[in-house]
């Protein structure tokens, strides 16, 4: 990523700029160029200067040096680096001989003669005698360079206001420069902005003729050429914008279609994926075909009244616009429509302008079609709304087939989970009416829904078939007996076969003169009709097929055989119940005093037991175990049993026996193994003092206790050889007395609601004999 530019430089600080660096650069040469310069001709002069000076004094010197006359040559060397000769810039001076032994030297002082004390050695100049080419000695002169820096510094000082005279004129000519140059940049950078703001306008024509104005104008056909491409781009971005939101919505409403798998919530998806892709529509529906009726059944109408609709749902397939589609199979896209070409479902539906209508198919089957009326935005329906709508449809039916496969299975696991819980009935619940309300529920469930079913049983004692249980049917209904080969119910029966039938009129009580249908068929026991199972009208509105029928057939075969074993079995119980009985009887009979004791205790027990809202396998089980209470004193003598005078101590320890006895006799059998403890502590005491084994409290079981409640009332109601009967209210007082010692107060609560209702205690009262 690249870094955020800093502050921009104005145009004319960067002209200046780079003249500013051609100036420098300029006078840096020159400068450097004019002191190289002086310092070349100041060595040249020097040079010169010593030769000469050589040349001169060459005579003397050799003479001098031979004779090595030193003061003569120390005179010499001081006369050379006087100060009094007038720009003498000699240093110092030093002769040597020829071994370069110092004869003589001198030294100027410079100070106070301005510069600096510099200086700069020169070669040795050799001292040859006249003709002679060996040296007999050498002269060494040092130069003063205090001029050479004063020289200098006039050459900068003079190329360094040069400098600042060239900067103040590159300054004016670069502002100059600038102006000229920024003027038409600024109206093109202008132009620039605009146009990547999106506003392509041409920069004005008063620009110079040079190269910018070219460039400007080359600008501003570039921007005419790039407008004309923008409109042209603009045209297919919006058609492109448009392809692609409708390419998107399509995407959106497949991906919504093809994951809804429940069958309603898929046919409103279509609906309102239909007005979502069309852009808004003011009336959308979806109708499908049940070609047996040649109708429409109405799934979901959007924009119309519903209203107006028949409670089927169903409408003929008319020679209207849905009806041309469904005959050819072909789309229809019709704008302004004519009373004769409305596309209405409803004949008072508002006016339609513009209608389109779209066939569901499956391969070459129409299934249904999706209409479409009048757009909220005021627009006709185009060709480009009859290819979308080609392609949702497409995807409608992929979806209504897979919704319809995924029903169809969830169909099938649930019959084969309805058949199982049926099954697992037969050994679960041997309560036929409770049975028989399990099974209608059942059957429901598995068809889908249906408005009404029935479960109807042959009265083996009338002949005729009974209505045992019913669902949907309006509560005021008469539930009649149905005579064998009447009516539909009684023909199936009569038949053995099954009977389906669709648009069936209703012209019952209550009915809405549509048209209904039924489905009956016949419940067989080894080719032995018991009964009819029917149902009628399903909740979506659809006719029955051979799907329901197989299903219901099957369903049918399991039902018949789980609703004769609870037959059976309650016969089973009835007989088994009446040996019980039958047993008590012959118990009870062995004393006069003690006839009907055990059936009062009995049905005592049971109303004792509804109060407190014992569930039916509980009140079953305290029905025989208070029918058998006694039965331990089957091995008690008569004599004791039936003796007119108190018993003695031996004797009442012997009847005191019987709860035990009664419970090994009947704990071998083990179909009434559970009901041993009712039997065994039926004469505990809630305070712990009974017997057999001075049970106390909960520890007594509840069924025992309400046989001990039971079993004492009727005892004190009735008549004994030692002592007489006591009254209702005497007995009451007697259960109020004991209540919290002998008797557990909550099994007492509920017997005095007992005892308050007249009706039964009158009922339970007939089974006293005077």
């Amino acid at each position: 990523m690249s870094s955020p530019a800093g502050p921009a430089i104005d145009l004319k600080f960067k002209i200046f700029l780079f003249h500013l660096g051609l100036v420098f650069l300029l006078m840096v040469t020159m400068t450097a160029s004019e002191l190289a310069r002086d310092q070349s001709q100041e060595t040249a002069r020097r040079e010169l200067k010593a030769q000469t000076l050589a040349k001169t004094l060459e005579a003397v010197l050799v003479t001098l040096i031979v004779q090595r006359d030193v003061n003569a040559l120390e005179a010499i060397a001081k006369k050379i680096t006087s100060p009094e000769i007038a720009g003498n810039d000699i240093a110092a001076v030093a002769i040597t001989d020829a071994e370069t032994v110092e004869l003589a030297s001198s030294r100027q002082s410079l100070i106070g003669r301005g510069g600096d004390e510099g200086t700069v050695a020169g070669l040795p100049l050799a001292i040859r005698p006249p003709g002679g080419t060996e040296a007999i000695g050498f002269l060494r002169l040092t130069f003063a360079t205090a001029a050479d820096g004063v020289r200098r510094r006039a050459i900068i000082t003079g190329n360094l206001a040069w400098t600042l005279l060239f900067c103040a004129l590159a300054w004016a000519w670069s502002w100059l420069l600038a102006n000229l140059l920024q003027r038409p940049l600024k109206m093109l950078a202008v132009a620039v902005e605009r146009a990547s703001a999106g506003e392509l306008q041409p920069v004005a024509d008063t620009v110079p003729g040079d190269e910018i104005g070219t460039l400007v104008a080359a600008f501003n056909r570039m921007t005419q050429a790039v407008n004309l491409h923008l409109e042209d781009l603009r045209g297919k971005n919006a058609v492109l914008d448009r392809r692609v939101f409708e390419l998107s919505t399509l995407h959106q409403a497949g991906r919504a279609i093809n994951s809804v798998l429940n069958l309603d919530q898929l046919y409103e998806c279509i609906v309102d994926t239909t007005i979502s892709v069309l852009g808004g529509v003011k009336r959308c529906s979806l109708m499908l075909v049940d070609r047996r009726t040649q109708e429409f059944i109405v799934k979901i109408a959007k924009g119309l009244d519903v209203g107006l609709l028949p409670s089927s749902r169903r409408v003929p397939i008319t020679n209207g616009v849905a009806g041309r589609v469904f005959a050819t199979g072909e789309p229809v896209l019709v704008n302004d429509l004519a009373g004769e070409e409305d596309a209405r479902v409803l004949q008072s539906a508002p006016v339609v302008r513009s209608s389109l209508c779209f066939p569901i198919r499956n391969n070459e089957e129409v299934l249904g079609v999706i209409s479409a009326s009048n757009k909220i935005s005021g627009e006709p329906f185009t060709a480009r709304d009859l290819s979308l709508m080609e392609t949702l449809a497409q995807q409608a039916s992929i979806a209504i087939k897979n919704a319809r496969l995924y029903q169809d299975l969830n169909r099938k696991i649930l019959e084969l989970n309805t058949l199982h819980e049926v099954g697992k009935s037969m050994n679960m619940v041997l309560d036929l009416e409770r049975l028989l309300e399990m099974i209608i529920d059942m059957t429901s469930r598995v068809m889908g829904g249906v408005k009404t079913s029935s479960l109807i049983l042959l009265d083996d004692e009338s002949g005729q078939l009974q209505v045992k249980v019913h669902k949907g049917i309006k509560p005021d209904a008469p539930l009649k007996p149905i005579a064998v080969g009447e009516g539909i119910a009684g023909k199936v029966f009569q038949k053995g076969e099954p009977m389906v039938i669709n648009n069936r009129a209703d012209e019952g009580p209550g009915g809405d003169g549509g048209n209904r249908s039924s489905l009956c068929v016949p419940l067989k026991v080894k080719d032995h009709p018991i009964g009819v199972l029917s149902v009628s009208d399903k909740l979506s509105g659809e006719s029955f097929d051979e799907n329901d029928l197989s299903m219901l057939m099957t369903l049918a075969s399991q039902i018949a055989i789980t609703v004769n074993n609870a037959q059976l079995y309650e016969d089973l119980e009835a007989s088994y119940l009446s040996a019980v009985r039958a047993l008590a009887n012959s118990l009870d009979a062995k004393d006069a005093y003690t006839r009907g004791h055990s059936e009062r205790v009995a049905l005592y027990s049971l109303e004792i037991g509804r109060v407190m809202n014992l569930d039916p396998e509980h009140l079953k089980t305290l029905h025989i175990g208070a029918l058998l209470h006694d039965i331990g004193k089957i091995g008690i003598s008569e004599a004791i049993i039936q003796k007119t005078t108190r018993l003695t101590e031996d004797e009442y320890q012997l009847i005191k026996t019987h709860p035990v006895r009664g419970a090994s006799i009947i704990e071998p059998a083990k179909f009434l193994k559970e009901k041993v403890p009712l039997i065994k502590y039926h004469h505990e005491r809630f305070d712990g003092k009974g017997y057999p084994e001075g049970l106390k409290g909960e520890a007594i079981p509840m069924m025992a206790r309400i046989i001990c409640v039971a079993d004492s009332y009727d005892a004190m109601t009735s008549k004994r050889a030692y002592r007489d009967t006591l009254d209702k209210d005497s007995a009451t007082q007697e259960l109020l007395k004991c209540s919290g010692t002998q008797f557990d107060p909550k099994v007492v609560a509920a017997f005095l609601e007992v005892i308050a209702d007249e009706a039964k205690m009158q009922a339970i009262e007939r089974y006293r004999e005077t």
